[in-house]
């Protein structure tokens, strides 16, 4: 399972006039692919067809996300402050959906569901980690309210400092989380070969 940091994100400058905005939130947007058959291996080859995926990438999810924002500056004598900042962390999730072919038997769909929601947890501690970057970087943001800036070319790059150093260090934190957590592969019931299960 795939877990991708996409970091993006959008400067655009608003009138000092403008009215206040919600100091940040998160949206979660939950996409599926279909999986279809009748048994475990079945299962693994329709998830390796009909993953959205094509880039060789063998995982059964992913969660993509981004962190956007807009400012507002005001002019001050000697030139300019950051007035405000708001937070939008969208997170993306895709997951496999099951449609099992009449007959299945009930234990393997019960073990499919265990999987499903295995994988689904896996994939929300990606989506945590989305959350405390928007966290981060509002807080970061913020604290340049307190600086006075020569231009507005000047606020717009210490904006882009911050956000690069904040994605970065939550980029990392992404890698390390699937170095942790295998991924998410220990959900999948199929993960070992049929040459390994028959040695046991």
């Amino acid at each position: 399972m795939l877990a991708l940091a996409v970091a993006a994100w959008l400067l655009t400058p608003a009138a000092a006039s403008a009215p206040a905005k919600a100091p940040g939130s998160l949206v979660i947007l939950t996409n599926y692919y279909r999986v279809t058959g009748s048994n475990h291996w079945d299962f693994r080859l329709s998830k390796a067809q009909n993953r959205p995926w094509k880039n060789g990438d063998t995982f059964d999810a992913r969660t993509d996300w981004r962190v956007t924002w807009n400012y507002e500056f005001q002019p001050v004598a000697g030139g300019f402050r950051l007035k405000n900042v708001r937070i939008v962390t969208t997170a993306s999730i895709t997951m496999p959906r099951l449609e099992p072919e009449p007959g299945t038997d009930p234990e393997t769909i019960e073990r499919w569901r265990n999987y499903f929601k295995l994988l689904m947890e896996h994939e929300l501690g990606h989506v945590s980690i989305a959350r405390q970057a928007g966290v981060e970087m509002r807080r970061a943001m913020s604290g340049l309210s307190a600086i006075k800036f020569n231009s507005e070319a000047e606020l717009k790059e210490a904006l882009d400092k911050t956000a690069s150093r904040v994605l970065r260090t939550y980029e990392e934190k992404e890698k390390d989380f699937d170095r942790r957590t295998n991924h998410g592969m220990s959900a999948d019931p199929s993960a070992e070969k049929p040459e390994a299960t028959a040695k046991k």
